[in-house]
């Protein structure tokens, strides 16, 4: 129940990033209205959730040791990411702009790591949502971020599928 509760926060999280962006182009590197620290937040909070969900994805695929410890580097970058972006954009320490960068970059790269790790254990499902997950927080700002929702819906179905079989 839990995996299903972060997939869902995750997916509910970065579509509202996503509208936030399309609808309010606000300022993240220097916030200033209630809106530029909104879209500060729930950026931050969307790695956070990430940070948590692609372990519990690549452990509910049961994919083997390699995908689990791919998917826990991704969330040790994924959780310095946040952090990074919280304090460089939402406190306004500059400095913390290469953590966020090299973070995010580790992040996505790893994320191709890990679907393809699950796309060689044969769980293509799961591969797909890592994919959506990766493709939605790319393309956020072009209001995509909706496609880690749909990435959070197919990770219920398979988890579902998954825990049915077992």
């Amino acid at each position: 129940m839990v995996a299903v509760l972060v997939y869902l926060a995750l997916g509910l999280d970065l579509t509202i990033s996503s509208i936030i962006q399309v609808v309010a182009r606000p300022a993240y590197w220097e916030p200033v209205t209630s809106v530029d620290y909104v879209a500060v937040w729930t950026w931050s909070l969307g790695f956070l959730l990430l940070a948590v969900a692609v372990p519990l994805l690549v452990r509910d695929a049961v994919a083997g040791r390699a995908a689990l410890v791919a998917a826990g580097v991704v969330s040790v970058a994924t959780i310095a990411t946040a952090i990074a972006n919280a304090v460089e954009d939402g406190i306004g320490i500059e400095s913390w702009g290469s953590v966020y960068v090299v973070g995010s970059l580790t992040t996505l790269g790893g994320m191709l790591v890990v679907a393809a790790l699950l796309g060689r254990a044969g769980r293509s499902r799961h591969t797909g949502v890592v994919l959506l997950w990766l493709a939605g927080m790319a393309m956020n700002t072009w209001g995509l971020g909706i496609l880690t929702l749909v990435g959070s819906l197919v990770a219920i179905d398979a988890r579902r599928r998954t825990t049915a079989v077992d």
